[in-house]
This record gives C-alpha cells, sequence and structure tokens, in this order.
C-alpha cells in the first residue's frame, strides 16, 4: 500500500550531486559536525515535563 516511485534511480542525482556540501567544507568535515552536534544533545538532560509523561505511561 506503499507509494510506488516513478522513473528509475538512474534518472535522479545522488544526494551528494543534488546537495554538494557547502563550499570550503569536506564532507568529512559536515560529518564530525554534525557528530559533534549529536554527541551534546546525547549529554543533555532529559527535561522534567518528558520525565513525568513517561512517569504517567507506567
Amino acid at each position: 500500500m506503499g507509494k510506488e516511485r516513478t522513473g528509475s534511480s538512474k534518472d535522479k542525482k545522488s544526494e551528494t550531486e543534488a546537495n554538494p556540501p557547502a563550499e570550503g567544507k569536506s564532507s568529512e568535515q559536515v560529518a564530525r559536525a554534525l557528530r559533534s552536534v549529536y554527541d551534546d544533545t546525547l549529554r543533555e538532560d532529559v527535561p522534567t515535563e518528558f520525565e513525568d509523561l513517561l512517569k504517567k505511561l507506567k
């Protein structure tokens, strides 16, 4: 029941071709920056409101 894709994958540009890295930034630099933001997010405390909602589900 999912949506059917039209055309072949050969007709479409790859993700890198469609969205090249920002000028002056290599894809490695972008990956490192994204990984750093992700790691910072993992270290954040869970908001009290969210903890309260989770407790209500028990």
